[in-house]
């Protein structure tokens, strides 16, 4: 297996908002948890980030999308 084969491979491209569609934050409010993220655009580049809280049994945040077709 090569390491560097991927570097530099684009995974997802989010040139443009629309881009960013389909995107979902998942936290631990799911199961009573008080954790919380955020997902945005800037500059072409997706940032996802949070506060993680252990509270309630928590201590999640995360983003997913469908699979694409």
């Amino acid at each position: 297996m090569n390491l560097h084969s991927s570097v530099g491979k684009i995974v997802f491209d989010f040139s443009t908002a629309s881009h960013a569609a389909g995107w979902q934050i998942v936290n631990d409010a799911v199961m009573g948890g008080v954790s919380d993220g955020e997902f945005r655009l800037a500059k072409g580049v997706a940032i996802f980030s949070g506060n993680i809280s252990l509270e309630n049994n928590g201590g999640f945040a995360s983003v997913r999308s469908l699979p694409s077709q």
